[in-house]
């Protein structure tokens, strides 16, 4: 969200602080929220078929279904029906980047990336993270289901076939959509988190040893606070030594963060911390927030844009009341629109 934040006020030509590393961690951010999805899911699959001997792939992807869907496709309205009409009926002198039939098809398909990559920038970019999940979501279920034994390797073939295929994108003169497509679909990261799922729920007797576990956790902390005020600078060293590709510094993070959440599921020491109510709150409404977070950052620099402001209130206007704003919409669309529809989510059985 902050990193939109700048990013807008970046290529509208105001003052902004996207040079400084802290507000460059849009990918990063995203690149964790896989991590952890590709954790979550793996774990809730192998624990349903520890406990009841098999998957219900069906009831799999309804839950998803009813999760993901309602907020998707409200966007999808909001953003290739209700925009376009606002826009004709107030003559607003704007051009929307895409032909909302031409990108129809990407959004139906669950490829919205590729909207982005062939009209660019757009207050629906966002959305090309939930085309990945619904993918990951489409595979994973029934490839947990089938293997049944060294489900380790498997999973470990999964990541390195990815890694191969990053690397081919780098050096095998590709088109560029195919370039683009590889490097979009990062399961690559889903993996790291589903590997890390499986060694926790083997509660493999190395990683029970606290001290272990403390210096994982200490380590991999410290290198995601280097990685969120330092990325940069990190980028910068790392090109030294021949990496600069994009994909090899997401491998990277993606590693650090996986490690970060094993050692915090395994250790189990951050309760306290983290298990507070506003906390909670903001995950149960992080999906709006992610989903909505976009076009309400775009209206409030609209906004500030139009005021005679310095540069400190316009920043804390603008982050101030994006935050807010966004907390208060998608509060309000958990609990008056998606809870409503999550309601139906054990319909199906």
């Amino acid at each position: 969200m902050v990193g939109h934040a700048e990013s807008i006020r970046e290529a509208s030509s105001q003052f902004n602080l996207h040079s400084i590393s802290f507000f460059r961690n849009g990918q990063n951010a995203v690149t964790f929220f896989f991590v952890l999805s590709g954790f979550l899911i793996t774990y809730l699959l192998l624990k349903e078929k520890n406990t009841t001997n098999k998957i219900n792939v069906k009831h799999f992807y309804w839950k998803r279904i009813v999760r993901i869907w309602p907020l998707y496709f409200l966007l999808l309205t909001i953003g290739l029906v209700l925009q376009p009409m606002v826009i004709f009926i107030f003559k607003i002198q704007y051009q929307l980047p895409y032909n909302p039939l031409s990108a129809l098809p990407y959004f139906l398909l669950f490829i919205p990336g590729l909207t982005t990559f062939y009209y660019g920038n757009h207050l629906l970019e966002p959305l090309w993270s939930i085309g990945v999940e619904e993918w990951f979501y489409l595979i994973w279920g029934p490839f947990i289901k089938w293997i049944k034994r060294n489900l380790f390797w498997w999973i470990s073939g999964f990541l390195i076939l990815k890694i191969a295929l990053n690397q081919l994108a780098i050096y095998g003169h590709f088109p560029p959509v195919v370039v683009y497509f590889i490097r979009m679909m990062q399961m690559e990261s889903m993996s790291l988190g589903a590997l890390v799922a499986l060694l926790f729920f083997k509660s493999i007797p190395l990683l029970n040893n606290h001290n272990i576990l403390r210096l994982f956790q200490y380590t991999s902390g410290t290198l995601i606070l280097t990685i969120v005020f330092l990325n940069k600078e990190i980028e910068s060293i790392l090109a030294q030594f021949g990496i600069y590709e994009k994909s090899s510094i997401t491998l990277l993070n993606a590693l650090v963060f996986a490690c970060f959440i094993g050692s915090i599921a395994l250790r189990n020491k951050m309760n306290k911390i983290l298990d507070h109510k506003w906390l909670n709150w903001c995950g149960e409404i992080s999906y709006g927030i992610y989903m909505y977070h976009l076009l309400i950052v775009t209206a409030v620099c609209g906004i500030i844009s139009q005021l005679e402001l310095n540069f400190f209130w316009s920043t804390l206007f603008l982050h101030g009341g994006s935050l807010s704003l966004t907390l208060i919409i998608a509060g309000l669309s958990k609990k008056y629109f998606e809870d409503a529809i999550l309601k139906f989510k054990n319909s199906i059985k």
